[in-house]
């Protein structure tokens, strides 16, 4: 019998996260592409840990590819859910997945690789706020969520009292965020797949940052430019442990400064549209052939390493 590949996505549901818009693109492509293999595919909700271990087990999954974005996905609990359920899955574990999402955490993990990333101020999160430094920092300025993906809740600030009225508020409001200051240039998307670099796309935002405007593939960049982006990607993700399915590291190139790491997106959309798939159709993957390649990072389910005795546990009382 074929293997029934559960691909995880946010609840589709009418209470639906931000995130769900993101995932069903992903999530109705791989099914379709999975099954065109001659695989069975279904697609199940991810949010609730007690109900996706009941849809495993009821479906009789064998492996799992996530299509997750957003905090559901980067934080790891759903890798995590897996493997107590001993379900292998497509991609990097759940501490790699969640270091790398927390831009903080990375951002200082690159640093200690001599990776160069943004000069970055944390606030929030119980840290005292840094009023001395943010003055240092200049504008104008870029602020990040500490946890975030695709471009959501990136602020550009352009004035010493808007930066410092936009991080008042969040941090009243419960937010940890990070702010850079802002550095004009090229932006560059590597796209990798088990470690090894697949091609990079050029990407123009619009003015507010919040939309991709135009994507250029290859970068119009020079040459040895290109490798030395496609280098700092390869070394970044291989620090952050992300050795195994898809990431994306993102890069910015200016004249005046050198390269610097933005982010490393560990679970990029695997959409047709998306940075990831169209690199790989200009180095001359088809969709489908990189959804072969994504199934080719299995681990041999017949060989996945079993729970520990508390784990398994676990894993049975979700049953």
């Amino acid at each position: 019998m074929a293997l029934h590949i559960g691909v995880l996505i946010s609840d589709p549901g009418p209470e639906a996260s931000d995130t769900a818009a993101l995932d069903r693109p992903s999530g109705d492509a791989l099914v379709e592409a999975l099954r065109r293999r001659g695989l069975r595919a279904t697609l199940i909700p991810a949010d609730d840990e007690l109900l996706l271990a009941q849809a495993l087990r009821h479906a009789h999954i064998d492996a799992c590819v996530l299509a997750t974005h957003g905090d559901l996905g980067g934080s790891g609990r759903v890798q995590a859910q897996l493997r107590r359920c001993c379900v292998p899955f497509v991609g990097p574990e759940a501490a790699a997945v969640a270091l790398a999402y927390d831009k903080g955490r990375a951002r200082t993990i690159l640093s200690r690789h001599n990776l160069p990333v943004p000069t970055s101020l944390a606030f929030g999160g119980g840290h005292e706020t840094p009023t001395r430094e943010l003055r240092l920092l200049g504008w104008p300025a870029i602020l990040k969520p500490r946890r975030g993906s695709h471009g959501r809740g990136v602020l550009r600030l352009v004035s010493a009292q808007e930066i410092a009225d936009v991080v008042e508020d969040e941090v009243a409001h419960g937010g940890e965020i990070l702010v850079e200051r802002a550095v004009d240039g090229v932006e560059v998307q590597v796209a990798l797949l088990d470690g090894e670099v697949l091609g990079s796309m050029q990407i123009e935002r619009s003015a507010d940052l919040q939309t991709i405007e135009v994507m250029t593939c290859p970068p119009e960049l020079s040459a040895s430019a290109i490798v030395g982006i496609e280098h700092l990607a390869r070394h970044a993700a291989a620090a952050l442990g992300l050795r195994h399915g898809a990431c994306r590291v993102d890069v910015l190139c200016s004249d005046r400064h050198n390269e610097q790491i933005l982010e490393v997106e560990p679970l990029p959309s695997l959409a047709p549209d998306g940075v990831v798939a169209r690199v790989a159709r200009a180095a001359g993957l088809s969709y489908d052939a990189l959804v072969d390649r994504l199934l080719a990072g299995l681990p041999r389910i017949d060989t996945v390493e079993l729970p520990t005795a508390d784990l398994a546990a676990q894993a049975l009382a979700f049953a």
